[in-house]
């Protein structure tokens, strides 16, 4: 690799957390792969935008609207288990679809499913307390993406198979 030209083959898009806290997702373009680095959830904001904009994805490269997420993303990485950085990970697996490589720690992957039920969880109870129990649908998760009024889509379920999705072969360098 020439990296007197570097600058020219790597390109990098916050997609979440560039001037803000919360909702980190970064994308790192090297040359033709692009890693998207963490996959988190903003916790203060109680709409869609509390998900990465996984749709300026395919604008900011122009990528046709048909083309599935394993397809464009090579890798997802996880720094770590904080749900700034993981908790929007069941969103992009499971309702967006991408069944890619995603690699985590294993303290990371081991707590996964616990802090995403868990923010699951209280998410569900205030929105109990916002709409009565026979306003809250019952349909599957793909009919409500753009309904705001209901902005946690992923369920138990979804938790379930994006934790199954997850590797752990990282090595951690300590120094």
């Amino acid at each position: 690799m020439d990296l007197k030209n570097v600058k020219d083959c790597i390109e990098v898009y916050p997609l979440g957390a560039g001037q803000d806290v919360g909702r980190s997702c970064i994308l790192i373009k090297i040359y033709d792969k692009i890693i998207m680095l963490d996959c988190g959830l903003h916790m203060g904001v109680n709409d869609l935008t509390r998900y990465p904009d996984f749709e300026k994805i395919k604008q900011i490269w122009n990528i046709p609207e048909k083309r599935k997420w394993d397809q464009i993303i090579d890798l997802v990485l996880i720094s770590h288990f904080h749900l700034d950085h993981i908790g929007a990970l069941p969103y992009f697996t499971e309702i967006y679809n991408y069944d890619g490589p995603i690699y985590m720690t294993s303290p990371t992957k081991a707590l996964l499913p616990y802090m995403c039920e868990d923010f699951r969880k209280v998410i569900t109870e205030s929105q109990k307390k916002e709409f009565t129990d026979d306003s809250i649908p019952q349909t599957p998760a793909q009919k409500i993406i753009n309904d705001s009024r209901y902005p946690l889509i992923y369920t138990q379920e979804n938790i379930q198979k994006c934790f199954q999705k997850a590797k752990i072969n990282i090595k951690i360098i300590k120094q």
